[in-house]
């Protein structure tokens, strides 16, 4: 049986944390009013069988591991998040999850409790190698001419997906390119847009481009790509990551010469 702590079976009337317009049909489950209870409960005799997991319940996803929309709940006069608790007997760790509580988690607590979020995602995300933007310059071979439009563009553009384990569950992180930092290296000010950039076609406006005005240098010209991210633990949805990553471009000398005139006779 269940140690003396504060908790109250849910049945569809209102608790101070686990209210029923904010549990909405999670009947039958324990209510936790916080963080402390549910630790309290799983260093009982009986809770130290189990292993535990916590899912965000959300407005309009229901039970998830986290989400845009999280279900509000008030522990303590403290606004919390509502979260279904997760448990599976330690001896049988390939036995499904058992839904068995609710617990109102503030601001803090979900670390505890081993929470995968998408401030969790990003950490992970900024220590993983994501391809750096493949810069191309047009004219082709290291050598444009002064005063002259030099065509710039880029043909990472796709996404990347790389999977990872956390807390024992597989990530899938999705990284989509979604601005370029164009560095001339001429000291002009670093161009920011969303736009790739494209191959020169004849007839056609550029649209990445830059007028070097120095002849007989060796400028070192280099684009940044900003990556915004998404996750999916295993097979829920996937959710955004609401923070970008940068990877800075590796510098490509081009040199800036004068054309000569050729008088052929």
């Amino acid at each position: 049986m269940l140690l003396a702590v504060p908790i109250v079976a849910f049945t569809g009337g209102p608790a101070s944390a686990c209210g029923a317009d904010a549990v909405l049909g999670q009947v039958g489950l324990v209510c936790f009013e916080g963080g402390q209870d549910l630790t309290n409960y799983a260093s009982s005799a009986e809770g130290s069988m189990y292993s535990f997991r916590v899912s965000q319940l959300c407005q309009d996803d229901g039970d998830q591991q986290t989400c845009d929309n999280p279900r509000a709940c008030n522990t303590e006069n403290v606004v919390g998040t509502l979260f279904t608790v997760y448990r599976r007997l330690i001896a049988t760790p390939n036995a499904d999850w058992e839904a068995f509580a609710v617990v109102c988690l503030i601001a803090g607590e979900e670390p505890r409790f081993e929470v995968i979020t998408w401030q969790r995602v990003f950490e992970v995300m900024k220590t993983l190698e994501w391809p750096e933007a493949e810069l191309a310059i047009q004219p082709v071979g290291g050598k444009t001419l002064v005063n002259f439009e030099t065509n710039f563009f880029t043909t990472t553009t796709e996404p990347s997906t790389q999977t990872v384990r956390l807390l024992g569950r597989e990530v899938q992180i999705e990284a989509t390119p979604v601005s370029y930092t164009w560095h001339w290296g001429d000291g002009s000010d670093a161009y920011e847009t969303d736009n790739p950039g494209a191959e020169h076609v004849d007839g056609e406006e550029h649209q990445v481009f830059h007028v070097y005005t120095d002849a007989d240098v060796t400028e070192r010209p280099s684009v940044d790509v900003t990556y915004r991210g998404r996750y999916k633990v295993e097979d829920e949805p996937w959710r955004p990551i609401h923070e970008t990553l940068t990877v800075t471009g590796t510098p490509v000398p081009l040199e800036v010469v004068t054309a000569r005139v050729h008088l052929v006779g």
